[in-house]
């Protein structure tokens, strides 16, 4: 088992697997914040090399960099006074809308040819394609969930973002 940093407090080594699990269990239970803050350390393995992790240890690193990044860059009216939500979100120039999605979501993307993927909470990926221009998501069959979503150009600009699926 891979193993980064030390627990809060305890000065023992944190298992990766163990570590992105508690962070998408607190996101699960509402406390995004938390879960944010839990995936930090996992996130901060990040580097654009991957090779020498485990492939499963791989996911776990980019989907919470995806979700630490995603979220220090959520803007500031993501969620307005009073609860309500905006119905598109703009993440690192991904526009993903609408958003909670329920049989779709179009992803804006800016160019041609950009690789699309898509994993869930766990790390596994549950759609990969190439889109362009307005992209079309079809959702109608995926579990309710947050998803994060990955569009890299052919240029190699990587443009991130989180989708909610509700029903």
């Amino acid at each position: 088992m891979l193993s980064v940093g030390t627990g809060t407090g305890t000065g023992n080594p944190i298992r990766v697997h163990e570590q992105f699990h508690l962070g998408t269990f607190l996101m699960k239970a509402d406390s995004v914040e938390a879960g944010i803050e839990a995936l930090r350390p996992v996130a901060a393995l990040w580097q654009p090399d991957l090779s020498a992790y485990p492939d499963n240890c791989q996911q776990y690193i980019r989907v919470a960099k995806a979700f630490v990044d995603a979220s220090d860059n959520i803007p500031p009216d993501f969620q307005r006074p009073g609860g309500e939500r905006t119905q598109a979100v703009s993440l690192e120039t991904l526009l993903i809308f609408p958003n909670p999605a329920n049989n779709f979501a179009l992803l804006q993307l800016t160019a041609a040819d950009y690789q699309v993927r898509v994993w869930n909470t766990q790390g596994k990926l549950c759609h990969q394609a190439i889109g362009s221009d307005t992209y079309r998501l079809e959702t109608a069959n995926w579990q309710p969930g947050i998803y994060y979503v990955e569009a890299v150009g052919a240029d190699g600009i990587r443009k991130h973002g989180k989708l909610v699926v509700q029903r």
